[in-house]
């Protein structure tokens, strides 16, 4: 039996995609040698709610297939139902707020992802949604719009409509996706993960990183 070990990040939006990009490489930093202890970390963007559930599963076995075929040019006999596969669910907790109905239901996928042999499944959920993991870094994110501090309560710009707020000082406009990339290569992603250390925990674990936060 192989003992190979993979870990997929899972995102549905292309800002969500950048920022845990952006994490993943500050923890490689905290690990000697800068190297994750799994043979493969990869991420998965489905860009949007349609077919969520159906797109993901069929990405996800391809993942699977193609990775197994890399592994095989090397040795022999790795099967992908003997990989351990860890997959960690990206998404903001807004997606339920007063919704019987969500447009995307977690529990469900997980349910579906798990029945592949050999795959685990975690949640990473940004409370209420990435633009709040985006603000914890609020000084940063005034840096980059060059917008004085004196006069700003952070308390007053929360989620996405406070982003939204700090970017119509700057006269601009806040456009979610590939138009997010230059602000989140602004951000100083040291604090920010500092700060959502606990929703890392179990991602830490799996790669090796050793928590300094406990």
């Amino acid at each position: 039996m192989s003992n190979k070990k993979i870990v997929l990040i899972v995102t549905e939006g292309e800002t969500d995609d950048l920022f845990y990009r952006k994490i993943m490489d500050i923890l490689k930093k905290k690990i000697p040698g800068n190297r994750f202890c799994v043979d493969d970390l990869d991420y998965i963007c489905i860009k949007g709610f349609g077919n969520f559930d159906s797109k993901l599963i069929s990405l996800y076995k391809a993942h699977v297939k193609k990775i197994c075929s890399e592994f095989n040019k090397n040795e022999d006999k790795v099967k992908a139902k003997d990989i351990e596969k860890y997959v960690f669910l990206c998404y903001d907790h807004d997606v339920f707020e007063g919704k019987k109905k969500p447009p995307i239901d977690w529990k469900k996928i997980e349910k579906e992802l798990r029945k592949i042999k050999g795959t685990n499944v975690y949640h990473i959920v940004a409370n209420r949604m990435i633009e709040d993991f985006i603000l914890l870094d609020f000084d940063g994110v005034l840096r980059f719009l060059r917008i004085s501090k004196s006069k700003i309560n952070p308390k007053n710009y929360k989620s996405l409509e406070g982003l939204k707020k700090l970017y119509k000082l700057a006269n601009k406009a806040y456009i979610k996706g590939e138009k997010s990339e230059s602000l989140i290569n602004h951000l100083d992603f040291e604090l920010i993960e500092s700060k959502i250390c606990s929703q890392l925990s179990q991602l830490c674990q799996i790669v090796g990183v050793k928590c300094k936060h406990k």
